[in-house]
């Protein structure tokens, strides 16, 4: 259980890293800015909780429900993260697609004017 523990961990924290860059992606705009931090957050939470769940594993005789109730909280941390970042995405593909859209106006306007 502590190697679990110990990998949960590490995925977490390259989970955080990626929400770093995501951060630094969406910087112009705010709302995004706000979803990345929030995402970082429930991350950060995951991994206060992982850090427990580990402590817990290294006793001689974890408390197996103790371990549950931390997996079970891990995992809405993650979930809540998760969604965070789905947002960001759906907000990215829905400005691309508005941003691609509009182009293909632009493009129309000058083949019109000739």
């Amino acid at each position: 259980a502590k190697q679990e523990a110990t990998i949960l961990g590490q995925s977490i924290g390259n989970a955080q890293r990626e929400m770093i860059v995501v951060q630094s992606q969406v910087a112009k705009d705010p709302r995004l800015v706000q979803a990345a931090t929030t995402a970082v957050e429930h991350l950060k939470k995951a991994e206060s909780i992982q850090k427990k769940l580990f402590e817990e594993c290294c006793k001689d005789k974890p408390d197996c429900k103790l371990c549950c109730v931390y997996c079970s909280d891990i995992v809405k941390e993650l979930d809540k993260a998760q969604a965070e970042h789905d947002s960001i995405l759906r907000d990215q593909e829905a400005e691309s697609a508005g941003h691609d859209h509009s182009h293909s106006h632009d493009e129309t306007a000058k083949t019109e004017k000739k």
